[in-house]
């Protein structure tokens, strides 16, 4: 996904709602046909015309989404503030029949007025319009009224935007911003939270799919990491990613490239099944297939020794033998360009130094966002082993697939019904037995057989 979207995601979450909603439209000027973009764009709709475009934009992506439909029937549906105060005006009074006559010339003499009113209103409104439109045909731009400036962002989407009414010119008085809800809801996507609506306009926030879904648990968070299930289910967005990525000329769909230390490297990985040395479990032929020069192959990214932060280094890129990278350029940038992975696979974390959990979360993101920016999907992994203490790493790698919503395998947790949870005996228990190897990779195949099928379709 854009780290635009991703950012303005980021900025809502913050409380700043006008500077998420021009990031919203600025990715959706790029990106007109994603579903999540426009779900963000309804959480920072100024009215009910934004809220029902947004709707209709988010069903003509996706026609089976039920929460759309819903709010698009509740929206559509609203009574006018006229019928809403004759319903809660209760019984109406019986008018004696002598003052029927006096009324009624009243009522005429009033509906004439309203009428008049109308029509001045109507001039005073339309005429600017035009006035504005005729003015600015040029630029098919959207205007946001935002701290007393009037920005424009120029897009044949916004163009089609305007033309329809279905955003206002400027907004004098927004309406109130929804606020954003950490707390879990459904956990199926989209995701929609309807809040208590205090007028006749339905306060619903979206909240795409995140990581939530992808555990067996809809209130499982980062901190409930050992819950979460061993092979992961994409979420929407990962699937959107792939859906994307697979789209993208400059990405290759047989490849995935990996990131890690001693326990990613081919020999040790995912070699076994692509040369015979492994057994290959029922049903994943297919993908070792179709992934099976990836298996096979060495990833200047994936090396014993490193860490996270090896891979920012450029005396690892060229400087190290790897002659396709070019000169201060980085082993991650060498390997994403030059291999150009649909699929970014990151298991790393056992070459730690003390108190350096907060380094490792700043290069982990960095890394998540690198791949990202190619238009790769990245998987994310914990480790089976605790050599920091309190398992400091699994919570943060748990943190940030959570964070940006991307697949996780829990390799901790597929070895815990092994003798010592898969681990080598004291003192090394740091590096995984047989069994503890043939678990994780196991883990693994099936996470890239599920994302196959996703290319696939």
């Amino acid at each position: 996904m854009d780290n635009l979207l991703q950012h303005g995601i980021a900025v809502f979450k913050s409380g700043n709602k006008e500077e998420a909603r021009k990031l919203f439209i600025s990715f959706i000027k790029k990106n007109s046909q994603s579903e999540r973009g426009w779900e963000w764009m309804y959480n920072v709709s100024l009215n009910n015309k934004e809220r029902i475009y947004c709707l209709k934009q988010i069903l003509h992506i996706n026609p089976g989404n039920k929460k759309a439909k819903q709010l698009l029937h509740q929206l559509l549906d609203l009574p006018s503030p006229i019928q809403a105060n004759l319903h809660n005006s209760g019984p109406r009074k019986k008018i004696p029949h002598t003052q029927k006559n006096g009324i009624s010339i009243i009522a005429v003499g009033a509906v004439a007025v309203f009428f008049m009113l109308v029509f001045g209103v109507m001039l005073a409104v339309v005429s600017p319009r035009l006035a504005w439109h005729n003015n600015n045909a040029g630029y098919n731009c959207l205007f946001l009224s935002l701290n007393g400036k009037r920005l424009c962002y120029s897009s044949p989407v916004v163009a089609q935007i305007v033309d329809n009414a279905a955003f206002p010119v400027t907004t004098a008085h927004p309406t109130k911003m929804l606020v954003y809800s950490a707390t879990p809801t459904i956990a199926f996507a989209p995701t929609v939270t309807v809040m208590p609506a205090i007028t006749l306009t339905p306060i619903t926030t979206f909240i795409p799919t995140d990581s939530r879904t992808s555990t067996p648990d809809a209130l499982l968070t980062a901190h409930d990491w050992r819950k979460w299930p061993i092979v992961p289910e994409f979420s929407p967005h990962a699937e959107e990613i792939l859906r994307e990525a697979v789209q993208n000329l400059n990405l290759d769909s047989h490849t995935f490239s990996k990131v890690g230390d001693c326990h990613m490297t081919a020999g040790t990985f995912l070699a076994g099944y692509a040369n015979g040395k492994y057994s290959m479990p029922d049903g994943t032929y297919e993908t070792v297939q179709w992934f099976s020069k990836s298996m096979i192959a060495d990833n200047m990214t994936a090396v014993n020794g490193y860490g996270i932060n090896t891979v920012f280094d450029p005396a690892f890129g060229l400087s190290a033998g790897y002659n396709q990278c070019s000169s201060n350029e980085t082993p991650l940038d060498c390997e994403l360009r030059t291999r150009r992975p649909i699929i970014v696979l990151v298991g790393m974390g056992t070459n730690w130094i003390p108190n350096a959990e907060v380094s490792f979360e700043k290069y982990l993101r960095q890394v998540v966002d690198n791949v990202l920016e190619t238009g790769a999907l990245p998987i994310l992994a914990t480790k089976a082993d605790n050599v920091e203490g309190d398992w400091k790493l699994n919570q943060v790698i748990a943190q940030v697939a959570y964070d940006y919503d991307l697949p996780l395998v829990n390799v901790w947790r597929s070895v815990q019904d092994l003798p010592n949870h898969g681990l080598e005996e004291a003192p090394r228990q740091v590096y995984l037995t047989g069994d503890g190897w043939m678990k994780r990779n196991y883990a693994w195949l099936v996470t890239l057989d599920n994302a196959r099928k996703i290319i696939m379709q």
